[in-house]
């Protein structure tokens, strides 16, 4: 079964008013919602840890909020993947997870 997720992005042109907006509609496979991100947020030089909850080929890209990928790692069939956190800046990313079903993505805070 794959439910409809709505993606909407929040665009702020000055302090205290915005505008949301939908950029797309897509259906994420339900393996996705048994994705775990853990810690979260992560203190800069500790290890993302993802558990997956499944096995299968998956992408993991980690994005900054310019939509530039600063780290790109597979899992290779495994459960679980670990990224390190200390090469990146404090900040939020957002973590897309690619699987030939589908798409995903989460938010994760790194903080110095």
């Amino acid at each position: 079964m794959r439910r409809s997720t709505l993606i909407i992005v929040r665009w702020c042109w000055r302090w205290g008013e915005s505008l949301d907006f939908v950029v797309s509609v897509e259906e994420v496979p339900d393996e996705f919602y048994a994705v775990k991100v853990f810690p979260n947020p992560v203190i800069s030089g500790e290890e993302i840890n993802i558990d997956f909850g499944f096995t299968a080929v998956i992408t993991v890209d980690l994005i900054d909020l310019r939509g530039k990928i600063v780290m790109s790692r597979s899992n290779k069939l495994q459960r679980e993947l670990k990224m390190d956190s200390s090469p990146l800046a404090s900040g939020v990313y957002l973590i897309k997870f690619t699987l030939s079903s589908g798409r995903s993505a989460h938010q994760l805070l790194i903080i110095n």
